[in-house]
């Protein structure tokens, strides 16, 4: 596959990307390894940690007054809980149109 091949699927699954098929993995993962509660919530928090961690989010929350370098627990789950809630605004506006 060339570069452009490459370039092209990338930009398909991003544009294509399914939330249900990624959470029923993600479902289906904690559940064969019969993770309990508090192992799935230690790990998404892990996760999502991680993630905004990353570079391209770094530099967003730096934009918005958050070090990531410096969050706590707490920070984490009130942005979490802030970009969900506007993914969910997002996606009911888009069902409304």
């Amino acid at each position: 596959m060339n570069q452009k091949n490459l370039f092209d699927v990338l930009k398909e699954h991003k544009e294509n990307k399914d939330l249900d098929v990624v959470q029923e993995r993600m479902y289906k993962l904690c559940t064969e390894s019969m993770l309990t509660n508090f192992e799935v919530a230690a790990i998404l928090f892990s996760v999502f940690h991680n993630i905004l961690h990353s570079d391209s989010n770094k530099k967003y929350l730096e934009k918005i007054g958050i070090d990531v370098e410096k969050i706590d627990v707490d920070t984490v789950f009130e942005v979490q809980k802030i970009l969900a809630k506007e993914y969910i605004r997002e996606f009911n506006k888009n069902l409304e149109e």
